[in-house]
């Protein structure tokens, strides 16, 4: 088949990837009938085009959506040897996140620098640092993020979060010097702002941690 025939193959793919990821009340039945027909669609192409970036992507998706992160995460990394795209190192990242790797997962979503994937580069970053409990990288993150995307307000309530957690965690320690307890409280002081800028706007939505 001609180049056009793998487009439409993919776009029809894509189509029902996410068709099975709608957020919606969705039926189990429908859901893995359209996730397998995104991986025939997306397997078909790569059997033509064995180089396709796009078609392997898809299959990675699938694989990781069935939970075999090593299979997915070869697909991903074979496409980062052919070109940089978001959406490959943003993928390996939630893979590496997802087995429990969180420094490769940062390291995955930070080779991505396209200003369209903002967002989920910086959730992932995010989050990673968040299960790690490194509140202070956690933070600077997020104060990354709004600096570039200031009307986001998500961003926002999530350092209010950070910086809770900084401040207990902090705290509950046994032993605690007169800095820890300093960043504490401008924490806290830091704390009321965000919270309150959060509560004054309608754009706050969903987290990401």
């Amino acid at each position: 088949m001609g180049g056009n025939d793998s487009y439409a193959s993919l776009c029809l793919g894509n189509w029902n990837y996410f068709a099975a990821l709608r957020n919606e009340k969705r039926s189990s039945k429908l859901e893995a009938t359209h996730l397998e027909k995104a991986k025939e669609l997306y397997t078909n192409v790569l059997k033509r085009k064995t180089a396709n970036l796009f078609a392997a992507n898809g299959v990675g998706l699938y694989l990781a959506e069935k939970g075999q992160f090593d299979g997915a995460r070869d697909l991903f990394t074979r496409g980062t040897t052919y070109a940089q795209i978001p959406d490959v190192w943003i993928n390996t990242g939630h893979v590496y996140f997802a087995q429990g790797y969180f420094m490769l997962a940062v390291k995955m979503v930070g080779m991505s620098s396209f200003s369209s994937s903002i967002f989920a580069i910086f959730c992932v970053s995010t989050r990673t640092h968040y299960e790690a409990e490194e509140w202070q990288e956690c933070r600077r993150t997020l104060l990354r993020a709004i600096h570039l995307a200031p009307s986001n307000y998500t961003f926002r309530f999530n350092v209010g979060v950070v910086m809770q957690k900084f401040s207990a965690s902090t705290l509950n320690k046994a032993r605690k010097n007169v800095d820890e307890v300093r960043e504490t409280v401008w924490s806290r002081r830091m704390l009321s702002g965000y919270l309150v800028d959060c509560l004054q706007t309608s754009s706050s939505s969903t987290s990401c941690i």
